[in-house]
């Protein structure tokens, strides 16, 4: 146990998995005499979201911070008022989180980040998404449905504008840069650049990491404290049972037909495709999915951003062969015969799972923006990858007729399992580990 008191300050947005990763590492680090203290970022897409998500924080009497609140400051006042010995997060180069960063190093405050994956672009490794890569159209589709939150985002570039003026005054006198930076985060450099260590997904992570940021100090390889729950869930399957039969039962799904999980995308919320385009890709999904009604029930899970735009892209229940259901994403997996997905950090949990899975990528969105997880599955076989609507439905009725395919793609899936993740279901505890260790090398 640590005999000082530590404080950490944790930047996050409005994500459940980085809450849910919070409330866990708080836990467990606050019985060692380290207090985190979590602070938003961002504005979440609607005020019911932002209530829900913070509840998870007021219902473990975690006190965390809204920088909302403190706009009239700037980021090395904050930190300053705040007196951490460590900053945590997932992203260094967001723009609010980005300046916290860069003002953490102006005061000499270690900089951690846990990285769940490493992304690219193009092809080039860990690279950042820059605005090019964005739709247009899309993009301002989405500035104009924010324009109701103008005065916060005002009161945010505020901030962004005074903070970066004490720590990088020649971005001022750009105008285009600083604009874009404000807007979608820091472009031309790689996750990870600004951070002393850095805590990575998987080994390979871990090289490219090495070799894209040779100024951090230390990187370690701790897994993904997501899965940790997961490996003991396969292993009971009285368990897989029981919550089979409870969600069945509550959402009417019958128990005589195979049941297919489909993982929508943020596609539209993350300014990839305009609303029309979405809707035609929904279109030809469904008309898939509508053909193979007599032996399967389709779930559609969202993906949690996605619910915000509900009324306009989806609704409740098609037929009596397809539902959207808002059910936990691991216990969907755990249920279903077959997972169809866009590319997705969740296939994943499907190769954890040990689950027949199929990426669709029908707009290339893989290609252009993608993460290195997802296509070293491709790689190694562990998933099947539909590019047209045609190929989709091959796949789906061969899961139905043919059982070779899908025991090489379980083959494949212990292969990856065993080359690539490693993992032992003790994520959070190696972050842990790490993080008193650090605390107590660095202070």
């Amino acid at each position: 146990m640590c005999k000082k008191n530590f404080k950490i300050i944790y930047l996050l947005t409005y994500r459940i998995e980085l809450i849910d990763l919070v409330k866990s590492l708080y836990s467990l680090l606050i019985k060692d005499n380290i207090l985190i203290l979590p602070i938003f970022t961002d504005y979440p897409a609607d005020h019911q979201q932002k209530i829900e998500l913070e509840n998870v924080f007021i219902k473990e009497g975690i006190e965390f911070k809204n920088l909302d609140n403190y706009y009239f400051k700037t980021a090395i006042q904050f930190l300053g008022d705040e007196k951490p010995d460590f900053v945590i997060t997932d992203n260094d180069l967001l723009n609010i989180t980005h300046i916290f960063i860069l003002s953490s190093k102006r005061m000499n405050i270690p900089v951690l980040l846990i990285r769940e994956s490493v992304t690219y672009v193009n092809g080039n490794q860990s690279a950042r998404v820059t605005v090019g890569s964005q739709n247009f159209s899309a993009i301002i589709n989405n500035f104009i449905s924010k324009l109701d939150k103008m005065p916060k985002y005002i009161k945010m570039f505020s901030f962004f504008l005074r903070s970066i003026s004490l720590i990088e005054p020649t971005l001022i006198l750009n105008t285009k840069e600083l604009m874009q930076s404000f807007m979608f985060g820091f472009s031309g450099y790689i996750y990870g650049s600004y951070s002393d260590y850095i805590l990575s997904n998987t080994s390979k992570d871990a090289e490219i990491l090495r070799e894209k940021c040779p100024r951090v100090k230390k990187i370690f390889v701790v897994g993904n404290p997501r899965y940790d729950n997961i490996k003991s869930a396969i292993l009971d399957k009285s368990l897989i049972e029981t919550t089979k039969q409870k969600v069945c039962s509550l959402n009417h799904i019958p128990l005589n037909k195979k049941i297919v999980l489909f993982l929508s995308s943020s596609h539209l919320e993350h300014q990839m495709v305009s609303e029309s385009t979405k809707l035609k890709m929904n279109k030809q999904l469904l008309e898939i999915f509508y053909s193979f009604n007599e032996k399967i029930f389709f779930i559609i899970k969202l993906h949690p951003i996605e619910k915000n735009i509900f009324p306009k892209i989806w609704k409740n229940e098609y037929n009596k062969s397809i539902s959207v259901i808002d059910i936990n994403l691991d216990d969907a997996i755990l249920i279903s015969d077959l997972v169809v997905t866009w590319p997705s950090t969740a296939m994943l949990n499907v190769v954890i799972t040990n689950k027949p899975l199929i990426m669709i990528d029908f707009m290339n969105f893989h290609k252009v923006h993608g993460l290195i997880q997802t296509d070293d599955i491709l790689k190694l076989g562990a998933s099947l990858e539909a590019n047209s609507g045609e190929s989709l439905k091959l796949y789906i009725n061969s899961f139905l007729n043919d059982d070779k395919i899908w025991n090489t793609l379980f083959k494949n899936q212990l292969a990856f399992k065993n080359e690539y993740l490693n993992y032992n279901g003790k994520s959070l505890e190696l972050i842990k580990n790490h993080i008193i260790t650090l605390l107590k090398k660095t202070t």
